[in-house]
């Protein structure tokens, strides 16, 4: 019923998010994970996407390829240039960098991040790992495989 240009009628409940937006939500993958498994049609997978950061093109291939070559990653993306906004030693920055993608599994991460911080030009370089929840599953098997 319309009352006044107003409907009167109850509003219509939100529409649910995708299930996707957690892999944004680092901070909430452990209540993503209960959350996915309490569906009952979906389960973890051991694949994990692995966000970095470098300060240039040059520097996200050099890591990319070490990674790839030591079978650490299946795969590495170069997203390309972007602007990094951030406080280091008091100061806020404005910088140039690269960020950088790795598909590999939960048992490669330690041996990933410990190469990354070896050979990054960064003292404290961004290393941020998200579980892949699902996807194409000759994919997934693919990575599971190149590591």
């Amino acid at each position: 019923m319309v009352l006044g240009g107003r409907s009167t009628s109850p509003p219509t409940p939100p529409v649910p998010l995708p299930r996707p937006w957690l892999l944004l939500c680092p901070g909430f993958a452990d209540t993503g994970r209960r959350w996915y498994e309490a569906q009952g049609d979906v389960s973890m997978t051991q694949c994990r996407l692995v966000y970095m950061t470098a300060a240039s093109e040059e520097e996200a291939r050099r890591l990319g390829a070490v990674l790839v070559g030591e079978r650490l990653a299946a795969c590495v993306n170069v997203l390309g240039p972007m602007r990094s906004i951030y406080t280091w030693d008091g100061v806020v920055r404005d910088e140039p960098e690269v960020a950088f993608l790795a598909k590999t599994t939960e048992a490669k991460v330690p041996a990933l991040q410990a190469r990354i911080l070896e050979l990054h030009s960064y003292d404290c370089p961004c290393v941020v790992v998200l579980p892949i929840v699902d996807g194409a599953p000759a994919f997934l098997d693919w990575v599971a495989a190149s590591v």
